[in-house]
């Protein structure tokens, strides 16, 4: 419920909904309430404001602005953890020099390719 509100794509709207919330007491434990009211509710405009001022990124992520502009939840909580970083930067690695070792095999092929067709016009 609360999540879904940072999912939303309009200022005024997610603004309203914000606003709901302090007016939806009896929905929430009384723990949830008060965490809305003391800590969400004094600084909500600064939550959302990403939605109005297309200049502000959404996330303020580091590691998730390094790696890509948007992740499922599941991947994110890996980025919790040294860990998790580790290992997806371990990962890109090993892609990446997969990718260049394919580059590599392509590249010799053409120039076989090449050294053949030269020496025919020769």
């Amino acid at each position: 419920m609360i999540k879904d509100l940072f999912d939303l794509n309009d200022y005024d709207e997610a603004e309203k909904e914000l606003q709901s919330l302090i007016f939806r007491k009896d929905e929430f434990h009384l723990a949830i309430y008060e965490i809305i009211r003391k800590s969400i509710s004094p600084r909500y405009k600064i939550f959302i404001y990403y939605l109005k001022d297309k200049g502000i990124e959404k996330t303020s992520n580091k590691i998730e602005n390094a790696f890509q502009k948007t992740m499922p939840k599941s991947r994110k909580r890996t980025f919790k953890t040294k860990r998790g970083v580790l290992k997806r930067i371990y990962r890109r690695d090993l892609i990446w020099n997969d990718n260049r070792k394919k580059n590599l095999k392509i590249n010799k092929v053409f120039e076989r390719v090449h050294k053949l067709l030269m020496k025919k016009h020769i």
